[in-house]
């Protein structure tokens, strides 16, 4: 039984072994070495060779990703295809077209009611209900002037009560001019999200700017209907595309699933409780202590 459980565990240790990332040879620094398997302890360890700008949001100079972190296609992919995966390929494409289609009728008629009935503000229903927030949250902190010729403040946030345990919570904001309206605030979120922070919104408050200047023209309530103003051509106008030619068939083989070796393939499914239990036998329990591993009858 010893032997069995030490097979057991050797098992399950090769199964749950961490899958170390691939070498970038065009990314990663001379002499650099990746580790692999037991010897990746946690997710650092794992990730620590990978470029930044690739995973985090922190290190996103530019603002590309617009405070986006998900980038798994295959949920994507998921939500097109969900109920559509037991068609024939024909219908499938006809399916995640037509799919398409009342998406984009469903955004643009949301998009056309939003400009219809809210008429006193520029942005998007979304950036409203976040603008509406920050202002709130914005006549809290207190705001001084710490620049001479820049517009530069020091906000100070709120704190829960006066005693020593409470930190006193700093952010510097810096204002551009007039006639290059920029904002700038140590928190990060101006340039991640290209949206103001609650920050911005107080340091705005002080000297009456108007904060649209600091939001992407994207967030325009303008921008979103245009987003889903196109129009498409429905794809039988080129063909009907359900009949084949035989003669024209072509079948292509995946040679990633070819066979190399011989015997049963090794299942690529997670295991489970039923898995443990037929690798190592079944499994004895004492009928009077309870105890696993052996078996005591009355």
């Amino acid at each position: 039984m010893e032997q069995d459980q030490v097979k057991l565990a050797a098992l399950i240790a090769e199964l749950e072994e961490p899958v170390g990332l691939g070498d970038l040879p065009a990314i990663d620094p001379p002499n650099s070495k990746r580790k692999k398997g037991r010897a990746i302890k946690n997710f650092s360890e794992w990730i620590e060779k990978e470029p930044p700008v690739n995973w985090s949001l922190l290190h996103d100079i530019r603002g590309a990703r617009y405070g986006h972190m998900t980038t798994n296609l295959a949920q994507v992919y998921n939500f097109v295809l969900r109920g559509n995966r037991a068609l024939p390929l024909r219908a499938i494409v006809e399916a995640v077209f037509h799919g398409t289609l009342r998406y984009f009728r469903e955004r643009h008629e949301l998009a056309r009611k939003h400009i219809a009935g809210n008429q006193n503000t520029p942005y998007c229903s979304r950036v409203m209900e976040y603008m509406a927030k920050k202002i709130e949250k914005a006549k809290k902190h207190t705001v001084r002037l710490i620049g001479n010729e820049e517009r530069r403040y020091e906000v100070q946030l709120p704190t829960n009560g006066f005693s020593s345990a409470n930190e006193v919570k700093t952010h510097e904001v810096k204002i551009g001019t007039k006639f290059y309206p920029t904002c700038e605030c140590t928190c990060n979120k101006p340039k991640l999200l290209h949206l103001p922070c609650s920050h911005v919104l107080a340091a705005c408050g002080q000297i009456e700017l108007a904060a649209i200047s600091f939001v992407s023209p994207y967030y325009l309530k303008d921008a979103v209907l245009i987003t889903w103003i196109g129009e498409m051509t429905g794809f039988r106008v080129v063909g009907n595309f359900n009949k084949v030619n035989d003669s024209e068939r072509v079948y292509i083989l995946d040679p990633e699933l070819r066979r190399i070796s011989r015997g049963r393939r090794k299942a690529s499914r997670i295991q489970n409780d039923m898995d443990q239990s037929e690798a190592g036998g079944a499994t004895r329990q004492c009928l009077l202590c309870a105890v696993y591993g052996h078996k005591m009858k009355y």
